[in-house]
């Protein structure tokens, strides 16, 4: 078991089906602190599940950095994912 479907599953039964459809999909990656998973101005294409880090969602304002919230689990813009809308803010992993 992967530590997304660990997430799933502690939130609702996963069937043996749909874990082997959810792995069959995901791609797993190494970040580092500083890596964006989405920039101002990207189109969001991904759901991200972070496992093992969080992630700070700022923008900029009079240009500064402005933290909107901190994601500890799973981290997608919700316009950019169903209208294929630019993000308006910035999505950096800690």
């Amino acid at each position: 078991m992967n530590a997304f479907i660990d997430h799933l599953s502690s939130i609702t039964p996963i069937s043996l089906e749909v874990q082997k459809a959810v792995n069959a999909i995901t791609i797993y990656k190494k970040l580092n602190k500083g890596d964006y998973l989405l920039k101002n101005g990207q189109i969001c294409t991904e759901l991200h599940f972070l496992a093992k880090c969080f992630a700070r969602v700022y923008y900029l304002k009079d240009g500064k950095e402005i933290t909107a919230e901190y994601v500890q689990t799973i981290l997608a813009t919700q316009a950019g994912l169903e209208l294929s809308t630019e993000a308006n803010d910035n999505f950096e992993t800690l």
